[in-house]
């Protein structure tokens, strides 16, 4: 599904609306095609935190397949996002991208959030050494 002239037209606010109703009524293949149209245009940068938060909020199969084509073209701050939709879709490949997040050292705080939230997506088993490392982090002194 192509976003045609009459939404371009419209204010952010009528997008977001329409994007909201249309995420009701298309089947997967014109969502996701929707979708993936927005969040890989520049002229739609200013929805693209609005349709990638759609994307977030569908079940994570459901994400990973819509994600999957695109993952490439996404920004480097969301792919850890969409590891975590991968993980809780239990697609190895988004586990393991949590898995070297979660790897001391962490440099960057806010990735070590992200990726505890994707892991909350799926199964924290498969993740357990990782998160045993992190809630010891900076407790050097036990023995």
């Amino acid at each position: 599904m192509a976003v045609g002239k009459g939404f371009q037209s419209m204010n952010k606010v009528e997008q977001t609306d329409w994007i909201k109703a249309a995420a009701a009524q298309l089947n997967d293949e014109q969502l996701f095609g929707l979708f993936r149209e927005i969040l890989t245009k520049t002229r739609f940068a200013h929805l693209h935190a609005h349709v990638f938060q759609c994307a977030m909020d569908l079940p994570p199969k459901r994400a990973s397949r819509l994600f999957e084509p695109i993952l490439g073209k996404l920004p480097n701050d969301l792919r850890l996002h969409v590891a975590g939709v991968q993980h809780g879709a239990g697609i190895e490949r988004g586990t393991e991208e949590l898995r070297r997040a979660l790897r001391p050292p962490i440099e960057i705080p806010k990735r070590k959030l992200v990726a505890l939230q994707g892991v909350m997506r799926g199964k924290a088993a498969p993740l357990l050494d990782e998160l045993l490392t992190l809630s010891n982090e900076g407790n050097g002194n036990l023995n």
